[in-house]
């Protein structure tokens, strides 16, 4: 029987810590994952914004332009402007979505991280607590033994 409590005791000890090492290292990639991402949104939506002030002062010379020729050139420029902000758009609300992935799976994998850690502190006091009890058995053992 003590053979198979100290196979079990072990196990749980090996279990224990490939649960924190995996939620550290899940934590870890999902947090790289994440800022990775907020790059890329502010990226885009820095290139929205710079599309957006293009757009806008290209309508503004469009007012002022009577030529025809000028006018077309400048709708044309618009339309395409437009175009490439409402792309910008799209994949930025594509990040947000991939980011709001991330952050669910990061919260869960720190949840994971808190709970082997506080495992770990517990079996950790659990054991001192073990240590602390066998010394007081030997020293009463060595006492009895004297008397």
């Amino acid at each position: 029987m003590p053979k198979a409590l100290k196979a079990a005791e072990s196990t749980f000890d090996q279990a224990r810590k490939q649960l924190v090492r995996l939620s550290k290292q899940t934590t870890k990639a999902l947090t790289r994952d994440r800022d990775r991402l907020l790059r890329q949104l502010r990226a885009v939506n820095a290139r929205n914004k710079r599309l957006a002030a293009r757009a806008q002062t290209k309508m503004q010379r469009l007012s002022k332009t009577t030529a025809k020729k000028a006018a077309k050139a400048l709708k044309g420029q618009i339309a395409e402007l437009k175009k490439l902000r409402a792309e910008a758009r799209e994949e930025a609300k594509d990040f947000r979505a991939k980011l709001a992935t991330v952050r669910v799976d990061l919260a869960n994998a720190r949840q994971y991280l808190s709970r082997g850690l506080h495992a770990d502190k517990a079996m950790a006091a659990f054991e001192r607590k073990l240590k602390k009890t066998a010394k007081r058995i030997k020293k009463t053992r060595i006492r009895k033994k004297s008397a």
